[in-house]
C-alpha cells in the first residue's frame, strides 16, 4: 500500500486541490473548536501589538532623543517649552516594557492554545487511523508492508496535523501581521518605506530558490524514513529465517544504503537551510545602508528611523511564514491523500446486514465443499473441493506437510477470509450469517 505524492501544484490550483481534504481534516478541529478560536484570537491581538511597535518605538525615541539634547538641557526644557519633562519621559519610556509584556502575553496565549489543539488533534487522527487498521481483515496486512503502515500511523498523521493547524493559525495570524505593519511604515514615512519595501522581495528570492531544494531533499528523506522502517521490521520479524541462510549482510547492506541516502538528503536540507540566513543578511545590509543614506539626505529623526528599522525586521519574520503556506499546504494534500486514501479501504469481511449474534456454539463443524486460494497470482488453491465434518466433542488432528492447508482451515473456521466456493458452517448455520465478534468469542 504505497501512497502516490502529489505533483507540484500553482498556488490556485494547490488551493482547490487542498481544500477538500483540509475540510475533512477540520472535523477534527470541533471538539477543540473553544481554545482554538482563544488561541486565534491571541495571534490576531499579537499581530495588532506587532503592527503598533514601530509607532510605539517613535514615540519612545522621539522623546528620549530631543534633538541631540543634553540631559541637563531635557531637564530644564520644561520651563522652555522644548521638550517632555522627565515625568513623562518616564512614562513613556514604561510604553516598551508594557507593549512588549502584553505583546508576549498573546504570544504565549496563541502558541499554548494552538499546540494543545494541535496535539489533541494528533492524538484523535491517530485514533482513528489506528482503530480503523484493526478493522481490517487479514488480507489487507497480508499486502501491506508493516513498516509503511507504521509510517502511516506515525509520520503522516503528525504532518496532517502540523499543516491543519499551522494553517489555520498562519493564515489569520501572519497576513494581518503584514499589513498591520505596511500600513504604519507608509503611516510614518512613506518614501522611506515604499524604497525598502520595493527592495524586500529580494530577500524572499533566497527562501524561493532553497526552499525548493529543502523540500525536494525533504520528501526523499520522508520516503526513505518509510524504507528504513520495513528494513528494520522485516529483519527483526524474519530474524530466524535471516540467520539460517546467512544473509545477515545482505540486510546490513539494505540497512547501510538506506542510511546513505538518508545522510545525504539530511545534508541537503541542512545546506540549503544554513545559507538561507546570511544571504538574507548580507540582502539587508545593503538596505540598511541605503536606509542610512536617505536619513542623512532626508533629516530623518531618529526616533522615526529607529521606528521604521524595526518594522522592517519585524515584518521578515511574517513574510517568510507566508510565503511557506504554500509548501505546507503541499505537505498537507500529499499526507492527508494518504491518510484518507487509507480511511476509504473497507475490510473485505464483513457483517453481513442480517447476521445474528452467537450466543452460545454446541461444536458442530462442517466444511462443504471448500475451494480456497490467497490471490497470488498464479498461486495452486490452498484448499480445493474439501469436505470435512467435525461432531461436538470429538478430537481432530490435522496432519500434512507445509502448505497442505492446515492453517488455512483455521482461518476459514475463524472467518479471517471466506471461501472463494463452499461454506463454513457452525452448528448448522453459515458464517458469514453470524457476528464476527460473537463467532471469535467463542
Amino acid at each position: 500500500m504505497k501512497s502516490k505524492n502529489p505533483k507540484k501544484l500553482p498556488f490556485p490550483q494547490l488551493l482547490l486541490a487542498v481544500w477538500r481534504p483540509y475540510r475533512d481534516l477540520s472535523v477534527f478541529l470541533k471538539p477543540y473548536r473553544v481554545r482554538l478560536v482563544l488561541g486565534l484570537l491571541s495571534g490576531i491581538g499579537y499581530a495588532l501589538i506587532n503592527g503598533c511597535l514601530p509607532l510605539v518605538i517613535q514615540k519612545v525615541g522621539g522623546s528620549v532623543f530631543k534633538g541631540g539634547m543634553s540631559q541637563a538641557q531635557l531637564i530644564s526644557g520644561v520651563g522652555q517649552n522644548e521638550g517632555p519633562g522627565v515625568d513623562k519621559v518616564f512614562w513613556i519610556c514604561l510604553l516598551v516594557p508594557v507593549i512588549m509584556l502584553l505583546r508576549s502575553i498573546l504570544s504565549y496565549g496563541n502558541t499554548y492554545c494552538l499546540t494543545w489543539v494541535s496535539l489533541k488533534v494528533l492524538r484523535d487522527i491517530r485514533r482513528k487511523v489506528f482503530g480503523h487498521l484493526m478493522e481490517q481483515s487479514l488480507d489487507f496486512f497480508n499486502r501491506s508492508q508493516s513498516g509503511r503502515l507504521l509510517s502511516r500511523v506515525l509520520n503522516d498523521t503528525r504532518v496532517a496535523q502540523e499543516a491543519l493547524v499551522g494553517i489555520t493559525g498562519d493564515v489569520i495570524k501572519e497576513p494581518l501581521t503584514v499589513l498591520a505593519m505596511v500600513y504604519v511604515l507608509m503611516r510614518i514615512d512613506w518614501k522611506f518605506s515604499f524604497v525598502t519595501l520595493f527592495l524586500f522581495p529580494i530577500c524572499l528570492v533566497p527562501l524561493i530558490v532553497y526552499g525548493r531544494k529543502i523540500r525536494k531533499a525533504g520528501k526523499a528523506e520522508e520516503n526513505e524514513a518509510g524504507i528504513m522502517a520495513v528494513i528494520l521490521q522485516e529483519s527483526f520479524a524474519g530474524i530466524r529465517v535471516i540467520k539460517s541462510f546467512a544473509r545477515e549482510h545482505f540486510q546490513l547492506a539494505l540497512f547501510d544504503k538506506s542510511s546513505n541516502v538518508q545522510f545525504q538528503s539530511s545534508m541537503s536540507v541542512q545546506k540549503s537551510s544554513a545559507i538561507v540566513q546570511p544571504m538574507i543578511e548580507t540582502v539587508s545590509a545593503f538596505g540598511v545602508s541605503l536606509a542610512l543614506f536617505y536619513v542623512y539626505f532626508g533629516h530623518l529623526s531618529l526616533g522615526k528611523f529607529m521606528a521604521l528599522m524595526a518594522g522592517m525586521f519585524l515584518l521578515y519574520e511574517p513574510v517568510k511564514k507566508i510565503s511557506r503556506i504554500h509548501l505546507v499546504l503541499q505537505k498537507c494534500l500529499s499526507a492527508s491523500t494518504s491518510i484518507f486514501e487509507l480511511l476509504a479501504t473497507e475490510p473485505t469481511i464483513e457483517d453481513s446486514p442480517h447476521a445474528v449474534p452467537l450466543i452460545s456454539s454446541g461444536g458442530h463443524l462442517e466444511l462443504k465443499n471448500i475451494t480456497f486460494h490467497y490471490g497470488l497470482q498464479d498461486s495452486a488453491p490452498a484448499l480445493e473441493e474439501v469436505n470435512l465434518t467435525i461432531q461436538p466433542g470429538q478430537k481432530v488432528a490435522l496432519v500434512g506437510a507445509s502448505g497442505a492447508g492446515k492453517s488455512t482451515i483455521f482461518s476459514l473456521l475463524l472467518r479471517f477470509y471466506d471461501p472463494q466456493q463452499g461454506s463454513v458452517m457452525i452448528d448448522g448455520q453459515d458464517l458469514k450469517n453470524l457476528k464476527l465478534h460473537s463467532l471469535r468469542e467463542q
